[in-house]
């Protein structure tokens, strides 16, 4: 069986990481960003890629893996607009 590598480095180099909280941890390899929940890798997106970004805001908050106060800290946004996301997402989907 085969195993799809992991988007960033794991000898030590440098990455950034960013806490949404205890369980939800997003971690940053130059373009692009993994979501790990409880350690496992849920979710990957492109850093300029605004709908996946949307995408996992609503994911984090609709699957009960996060608040939507800590999710709007983690990304930088008001709260209102992980709301608008949510509603956009139930109307339109991805």
């Amino acid at each position: 069986m085969e195993f799809c590598p992991l988007p960033f480095a794991v000898d030590g180099s440098v990455s950034n990481s960013i806490h949404v909280n205890a369980r939800v941890l997003i971690r940053e390899e130059g373009d692009v960003r993994v979501v790990f929940v409880a350690g496992i890798a849920l979710l990957r997106y492109e850093r300029a890629d605004e709908a996946g970004r949307a995408l996992v805001m609503v994911t984090l908050v609709q699957d009960g893996y996060a608040s939507v106060t800590e999710v709007a800290e983690a990304f930088d946004c008001a709260r209102l607009t992980i709301y608008r996301y949510t509603e956009r997402y139930e109307k339109l989907g991805v």
